[in-house]
């Protein structure tokens, strides 16, 4: 993750809550012209890739073969989206890490990191068939942090295009290829069977 950018996933008030939405209601309107996948480099290093500091963009075929993301009925990113708009914005889903503030997946402009490997899928479902549309909504689903401490943190974000929706949302891989919930982690549902159970929507605020 970026660690230059400010967190900009949990919010601490309703104000704090608004302003989250206002920004995210920035993009509506917007083609996304490009969307890439930033993952770590799992492969970079045996590759003669040895500065881990800088982003490598992925084109060889071997590693397209078998992409590190794809789990078929879904996607799972170790550090999130980006999209570059038709407006020539950058925009990225990524993840606050835990700590006194609470955690969140966070919608905000510029890159996710600064490093890893970078996969352009424009091309890959389901970005592909969405390529001619504006985003009509981006709906953000905030829950309550806790009682005590206050605050609210997102676990998903919801991107409408005039019809479809992309769910994107808090969660990876685990070891028998299923989608799980995670903190660190952003997950693209790809397949129609909706979310997965463990994904709250009884306390949306």
């Amino acid at each position: 993750m970026n660690q230059h950018r400010p967190p900009l996933g949990f919010a601490s008030d309703a104000t704090a809550l608004a302003e989250r939405r206002t920004l995210a209601d920035q993009l509506v309107g917007q083609r996304l012209v490009r969307v890439e996948y930033v993952n770590i480099d799992y492969f970079g290093w045996d590759l003669g890739h040895r500065d881990q500091s800088v982003r490598r963009q992925i084109t060889g075929p071997a590693e397209w073969r078998n992409p590190t993301w794809d789990a078929g009925a879904f996607h799972h990113l170790d550090f999130g989206i980006e999209f570059t708009t038709d407006l020539g914005q950058v925009w990225g889903i990524t993840w606050d890490s835990a700590g006194p503030d609470g955690k969140s997946m966070a919608l905000r402009p510029g890159r996710v990191s600064d490093a890893g490997a970078v996969w352009d899928v424009t091309q890959a479902e389901p970005w592909r068939s969405l390529s001619e549309s504006a985003v009509s909504e981006v709906t953000l689903r905030y829950h309550p942090w806790g009682v005590e401490s206050g605050g609210f943190w997102c676990t998903r974000a919801s991107l409408s295009f005039d019809g479809p929706t992309v769910e994107v949302l808090l969660g990876d891989c685990d070891t028998l290829g299923s989608l799980s919930a995670s903190a660190d982690n952003i997950a693209v549902i790809v397949s129609p069977a909706g979310l997965p159970g463990w994904e709250r929507t009884d306390d949306l605020v």
